[in-house]
């Protein structure tokens, strides 16, 4: 399979980022594989919804600029977020491989775009590309351990241990380390936490009487992550 070596080349060749074209030759993809599933642009306002849980599943979205947030959604509205999705990942590729319908809601937390992938593609790129075929088990992995852990926080841990948990979550995994941006809400942190918005603002506000988080003009920035993990251990 003609797999891409240069991923600077290839990525000027499409006029792609060069951070896009690096993450598209990791998952093993032909050139030819990957201007295929380039072929479909689509851009999306801030709160605008990509998927909705329980609509037939006909495509995944791969998602290359923006924020976006999937959750799960129950007859009376209540919100769980499970993951903020940020470049590079894909929405949608459990429901494609699974029984037919999106299984949770995606939005938009900031402008965002992406390609749309119909899932016969993505199923004959797995049937004929092993590699490929592997990254998406270890993508599904990924998830699954994703929700376990989601599981646990909700039903075993206390409120100060949940918002800890969700801030060291968004500041390690979505924003590399570094301050949590205000475009993710107090409200996400909430659905996040699985937790009122009233609750967590109060712990948000103790662990700023604390010393343990500082709220700037940018977001939040985490001053002791230390002390946040000692409090998923206890609660």
């Amino acid at each position: 399979m003609d797999l891409m070596k240069d991923a600077f080349e290839f990525s000027d060749h499409l006029k792609i980022p060069v951070s896009m074209g690096k993450w598209l030759a990791d998952q093993h993809l032909s050139q030819e594989d990957i201007k295929t599933l380039l072929t479909t642009p689509i851009r999306f306002k801030k709160g605008e919804l990509i998927l909705k849980q329980g609509a037939h599943a006909s495509y995944a979205v791969l998602i290359t600029e923006g924020l976006v947030k999937a959750y799960l959604e129950d007859i009376n509205s209540h919100i769980l977020t499970i993951k903020i999705i940020k470049p590079f990942d894909f929405i949608g590729l459990s429901s494609i491989f699974g029984k037919g319908a999106y299984g949770f809601s995606a939005t938009a937390i900031t402008a965002s775009s992406g390609y749309l992938v119909k899932k016969e593609l993505l199923k004959t790129i797995a049937e004929n590309n092993t590699k490929f075929n592997f990254r998406l088990l270890n993508w599904y992995s990924d998830n699954f351990e994703l929700l376990y852990h989601k599981m646990n926080l909700i039903g075993n841990k206390q409120a100060f241990g949940r918002i800890a948990d969700v801030l060291l979550y968004l500041w390690d995994q979505v924003f590399d380390k570094k301050i949590i941006e205000n475009n993710i809400t107090r409200k996400v942190m909430a659905e996040l936490s699985g937790m009122s918005v009233e609750n967590a603002v109060r712990i948000l506000s103790e662990l700023k009487s604390e010393g343990v988080i500082v709220t700037r003009t940018s977001g939040i920035e985490i001053v002791n992550p230390e002390k946040l993990r000692t409090y998923i251990l206890v609660s």
